[in-house]
């Protein structure tokens, strides 16, 4: 046999090498939990942590308008019917939203005097858009913001006290918006994902 001599396994000696990595850089900000158990950091977003599932069930458990409305209605039943509004971008209009998932529906009179607010929903969408291969989803397209200022009319006068604008931003769609509760939302978030080819 050639591995004994003299009745005598023979001594192989390996030399194994231990390389030191360096340490991992700390996430900046804090992380906060998802719904799934999965750990999310906002102001440090990467984009292999982004999960259409986590997207699906925060957004369809926003209420859209800060809850100023008749009945419930999701964040994620708004973002399917601007998709669905908008055929030249549909997945745009789609993830428009999407940070919203991981930093809540602010709305508008708010949001924009919240110092760093837009920088960090920006890069936010920039992640998402990288995981799903979209570039650039932070820059939206003329045609995602009728759709998004035409659902907002359309959304005010089927679920809300009937406030009329000032200046309305575009003409109300022609059908009525319907609400969905949430789980249903949740799931037509996910159908309409499926349909657009994101995982």
């Amino acid at each position: 046999d050639e591995w004994v001599t003299a009745g005598k396994p023979l001594s192989i000696e390996k030399t194994v090498r231990t390389v030191a990595l360096p340490p991992a850089a700390p996430r900046k900000g804090d992380f906060t939990r998802l719904v799934s158990g999965r750990q999310f950091w906002p102001l440090d977003p990467r984009p292999e942590e982004v999960f259409i599932e986590d997207i699906a069930r925060a957004l369809s458990m926003q209420c859209r308008w800060g809850g100023h409305v008749d009945r419930f209605y999701s964040v994620a039943q708004h973002c399917i019917l601007v998709s669905e509004h908008c055929p030249k971008y549909p997945v745009r209009g789609f993830l428009h939203d999407a940070a919203e998932a991981y930093l809540v529906d602010v709305p508008t009179p708010i949001k924009k005097h919240l110092y760093g607010y837009h920088s960090i929903e920006a890069r936010l969408l920039r992640v998402i858009g990288e995981h799903f291969a979209v570039t650039d989803l932070d820059v939206i397209p003329p045609e995602v913001h009728l759709a998004d200022a035409q659902a907002l009319v359309t959304e005010n006068r089927d679920l809300r006290c009937r406030c009329d604008f000032a200046d309305p931003p575009a003409r109300p769609w022609l059908e009525p918006i319907f609400a969905m509760q949430p789980a249903m939302a949740e799931r037509a978030f996910l159908q309409r994902a499926a349909a657009l080819g994101l995982r």
